[in-house]
């Protein structure tokens, strides 16, 4: 299962950042439009966030999940036929939808799975499946920018062929491992509606989370390249990024499992926040390096935080309605986020201004997720107190 996220975020997402100083080279784009692909690819996001739990009730989970793999499959593949800006906005924007989908159908059908298991192996097996996302972003790492080098700027398109091979071969593996998992039930009464409302905290900082982790994922390649950085270096920070990624589930599940309320999304996003920070500060490869380990170690966890504060205060048919919400308000950052960075960024004050910005974008989300409460601990709390309030024997005196 966590071939999906790879796919959907590892491969046809993250992976862009990789391939634009090419395509921006070859094309002649400014970084505002280069930028403003990963927008449509926000956008796309955010609708496929809205469809993603009306559509996996209609039809299956399983069967959601499998056609949005073959999507995003054929659509990973387009970039390579057309370099036209309106389509690539297309082909990205459409991308954006089934991606969204692989994401949270994916991310319900695994937290169902591990309903009667404890909080740690509940926590854990979310973290490998969101940890998909760094194995994807691994392999792109080792694979994109050797076969740029070997091709030239000027014959991208080879690599997005590569991306969607490795998409195909996703696509059918899962679909193999999905036989053996079972579809996440709907809610069989409407006390089991999700209080979205009470997740406002987490949601509002999510979002602002996602304009500032994807405006750094954009632009940290043409960043550390106008830093003196080799592409095997490149290629070397996007490896670490990716592989501690995949193994960060190892690392928060006893965190996520112990902190309560909006702190294990405070806790990842705090990890992250640093990790933008670290390449402003120094352009030692040394501190570099850690800056993606430390972005790949939080990067995925803050979905699992998020998953598993949905799993400890609503019911479990509610999962994917929760995600997808959490999904949307990350689509509306990541729509704005590129977009505010690209504008400064093609500035007198060049990229680094639009680093600042994207490292802004992650402190802020902090301040705010640690609003969050565990509001059905809270309401089972005030019960239990109203239940002995009642049952006192009133005191009589004669």
């Amino acid at each position: 299962m966590s071939l999906g996220v790879a796919t959907a975020l590892g491969f046809a997402r993250f992976s862009y950042g990789l391939i634009l100083p090419a395509m921006k080279a070859d094309l002649h784009w400014t970084y505002l439009e280069a930028g403003s692909l990963n927008i449509l690819n926000a956008v796309g996001y955010g609708f496929g966030a809205i469809i993603s739990a009306p559509v996996a009730k209609r039809y299956g989970a399983k069967k959601s999940f499998r056609f949005a793999m073959a999507a995003i499959t054929i659509l990973t593949f387009a970039p390579a036929i057309n370099s036209s800006l309106g389509y690539l906005f297309i082909v990205r924007a459409a991308s954006g939808v089934f991606g969204a989908m692989l994401l949270v159908v994916g991310g319900a059908i695994v937290a169902h799975s591990n309903i009667r298991s404890t909080h740690r192996v509940a926590t854990g097996s979310l973290g490998i499946f969101f940890g998909g996302a760094g194995l994807g972003t691994a392999i792109s790492g080792i694979g994109i920018p050797p076969l740029l080098h070997l091709v030239g700027n000027s014959k991208w398109q080879a690599a997005w062929i590569l991306l969607g091979v490795l998409c195909f071969i996703s696509l059918i593996i899962t679909s193999v491992e999905l036989t053996k998992l079972t579809n996440p039930t709907p809610p069989k009464d409407i006390s089991e509606k999700a209080r979205l409302r009470s997740y406002m905290p987490s949601f509002l900082g999510y979002g602002i989370f996602g304009a500032g982790y994807i405006s750094f994922m954009t632009f940290i390649v043409a960043f550390l390249k106008q830093n003196g950085s080799s592409s095997t270096f490149v290629s070397v920070f996007y490896i670490v990024l990716g592989v501690v990624s995949v193994f960060s589930g190892f690392f928060w599940d006893r965190p996520l499992g112990a902190l309560r309320a909006g702190w294990g999304l405070g806790a990842t996003l705090t990890v992250i926040s640093i990790g933008t920070i670290l390449p402003l500060v120094s352009k030692d490869q040394g501190v570099v390096l850690l800056s993606a380990a430390l972005i790949g170690l939080g990067l995925m966890a803050a979905t699992t935080a998020i998953t598993r504060l949905a799993q400890r205060n609503s019911a479990p048919s509610q999962v994917a309605k929760i995600l997808g919400t959490a999904t949307l308000a990350m689509a509306v950052g990541q729509s704005t986020g590129p977009l505010v960075t690209g504008y400064f960024s093609d500035t007198s004050s060049g990229l680094r201004i639009g680093m600042i910005i994207s490292s802004a974008f992650c402190l802020i989300a902090i301040l705010i997720t640690i609003v969050q409460k565990d509001f059905a601990l809270e309401k089972l709390t005030r019960k239990i107190r109203c239940q002995c309030d009642t049952s006192k024997e009133p005191t009589t005196f004669f």
